[in-house]
């Protein structure tokens, strides 16, 4: 007999719980799933070929390297996971992100994480005319910066994306630029 009220009381509460969900959404109420603006990344779930240059100090040449990445849609695509593996330095460079869009804030957010800084970096940014700028600060080697990554021409086949740092949020330098073309 207790476990008939247990299971009863179980099946209550789920019905109740479905229902709420189901008026919040009929309602206007709380959203729930996946953001539209998620729809504006989802496509380049896939595999790419990255040209990738790179320079340290504004005033060397950008190194170039080739490398490899492969965008994922996650939890229903409320998320996009990217894996990134090129030569950097001479050394083989890893690292692994994720970028979504928080409707309670109305802004992207991404984390990075790669090899050779070895820790969490956070931005957040917006999308206007098909260009996403994600900002934030970052520190590397003891030294704290502000960073600006764009994202930009952004098509089924081919999208550029660029890294700009700044030691005041001001004057900005190009470190890092990219072009990804689908692999076929």
């Amino acid at each position: 007999m207790k476990r008939f009220a247990r299971i009863f009381a179980l099946a209550g509460t789920l019905s109740l719980l479905a229902s709420g969900i189901a008026v919040a959404q009929d309602s206007g109420g709380m959203q729930m799933g996946a953001p539209d603006e998620m729809k504006a990344i989802t496509g380049l779930a896939g595999d790419w070929n990255v040209e990738f240059k790179f320079r340290m100090d504004p005033s060397a040449e950008f190194e170039t390297s080739a490398g490899k990445a492969t965008f994922t849609n996650m939890v229903d695509n409320c998320t996009q996971a990217m894996t990134f593996e090129a030569t950097m330095m001479g050394m083989p460079f890893k690292g692994y992100g994720l970028t979504s869009y928080n409707r309670d804030s109305k802004q992207w957010e991404s984390v990075w994480v790669d090899n050779m800084a070895a820790h969490l970096s956070l931005t957040y940014g917006t999308m206007t005319d098909g260009k996403l700028v994600m900002t934030g600060k970052d520190s590397m080697g003891g030294m704290s910066f502000h960073v600006r990554q764009t994202t930009y021409n952004i098509t089924a086949d081919k999208f550029e994306w660029s890294m700009e740092y700044s030691m005041d949020g001001t004057e900005w330098m190009h470190t890092a630029q990219a072009v990804y073309t689908r692999a076929k």
